[in-house]
Order: structure tokens, then sequence, then C-alpha cells
């Protein structure tokens, strides 16, 4: 609907927030097809569509079809807009001031913060700062580029020992009590079993992308993991948010 808006009032630029849902989520199977044992994700990249139907993930399938009947719409005779879009992946980083909801990113970090995770999960995720994401959907408008491509915004592929690492040094650095209560929470023990393979190749194998052309032609450069944690431990301790039971499914 909203790009139908556009094109009935002659938008002219429309940069569209996909997801790496449309990018990844492949469980493992293009690692498994690969000669190396693992897969480069680009911005040529489609989860693919049959593999998420028999896994019966119609989330990450509705972003897919959600992207592809974008570009679909892009293309008709008689559109008034250029396109570009974005596919960030889980995204870190500072909160809007006054947040009152948790949200399913930051949920991710308070899950460490407040030992709801007693163990440290086994594996890893892409994550991006929110600032980039930003910067990447201003970009294209302002300087004029970016147009009929889309983006991977990947800020890095942690382990989660590193997250429960970078969220206990920003606990202790931030110096209030609560925080360092909530350090001695952070658990230092992994998990024995590894994350289930949902996203990109399992989770004992390093996750690999290629984000160079949002670098290079948007001009993004990513924060790192580290500091996007910091920033949204120090959110989340200012917004007053104490456990992860304050998380609603509804708050994406």
């Amino acid at each position: 609907m909203v790009l139908t808006a556009c094109r009935t009032f002659n938008v002219q630029y429309v940069t569209l927030t996909s997801s790496s849902a449309a990018v990844y989520v492949d469980y493992g199977t293009k690692a498994a097809a690969s000669e190396s044992g693992n897969h480069v994700y680009t911005d040529k990249d489609w989860s693919p569509e049959d593999v998420m139907e028999e896994h019966e993930n119609y989330y990450c399938l509705s972003k897919t079809y959600a992207e592809k009947r974008a570009w679909e719409l892009s293309r008709e005779d008689g559109c008034p807009y250029k396109l570009c879009v974005l596919n960030p992946s889980l995204i870190w980083g500072p909160m809007t001031k006054g947040q009152n909801h948790l949200n399913t990113s930051t949920n991710g970090i308070l899950q460490y913060m407040d030992g709801s995770h007693t163990k440290i999960q086994n594996g890893i995720r892409c994550v991006v700062d929110i600032r980039d994401v930003a910067l990447a959907h201003i970009t294209p408008i302002a300087d004029n580029i970016g147009w009929n491509k889309r983006y991977l915004l990947f800020g890095g592929a942690p382990r989660f020992t590193e997250v429960a690492a970078y969220v206990k040094k920003a606990l202790l650095a931030n110096g209030s009590v609560g925080a360092r209560t909530m350090a001695a929470s952070v658990p230092v023990e992994v998990e024995e079993s590894l994350m289930p393979t949902v996203m990109g190749p399992p989770a004992d194998t390093p996750l690999l992308f290629d984000c160079s052309p949002a670098e290079v032609e948007l001009g993004i450069k990513f924060t790192s993991v580290e500091v996007m944690v910091k920033d949204c431990v120090n959110e989340l301790l200012e917004s007053r948010f104490s456990g992860s039971e304050e998380y609603c499914v509804g708050n994406l």
C-alpha cells in the first residue's frame, strides 16, 4: 500500500527497509553445497523460499516475498520512483530517547544483563548499529546514489561469547550500583550444544559476508560490535529497563 501511494503521488525516491531474513535464512544449505564448506553472503543472495517453506519459517518467507514484490512494483511501466533496498541484520546500538517499550533486538542484550541467559549461547549472529542503518537509508536520497541496488548492512558476526564479554565490560564501566549488580549476572559458561542452524552455516562455522558495496558506494563505516553493545547497554540502563520480562512479542 505504501509503494502504491508513492506511485499515486509521484514520489521520486524510495529507500526500503528489507531484512537479512531475505538474504541468509537457508538452514546451512548454501554452506553444505559449497566446495569450501562455507558461503560468502552478498547482495546477490536470497533466502531460498522452498527451504523456508519446508521449515515453516513464514516470518522470514514473508520478508523475502515482500522485498521481491517491491522490486516488481519498482520495475512496472510508469513507476515514478527509484528504489534502493537495505537489508540490515539484527540491530543494536542506542535506543530512541524516552523509548518506553523493549524491542526484539535490544531484548537480546538485556537477556545477558539480567541473567535470563544462565549460559552463553553457543553460536553467532550478524548485527549492525542503528546509526549505520539510518545513514544507509538517508545517503541514497541525499546523494542520489545506489538506485536499483540492494545493500547488506552487516556490521559484524560475533560469537555470543564476545557479546557477553562486551555486555559485562559495559556494565562495569557504567559505574552505577545497578550496573555492577547486573554485571555479576552475566554468564561465563558456554552452552554445550550449538544453536540451531537457521541463518547461514552451522554455529561452529564462521559466518562470512561481503558488505563492501555499502562501504564503498554509500560510505558506511560500520560501527564495531563492542561500541554498539556498549551504547545499547547504557541506553537500557538510562531508560530503566531491568529485565527481559518487560519484552512483549508485539514490540518489534
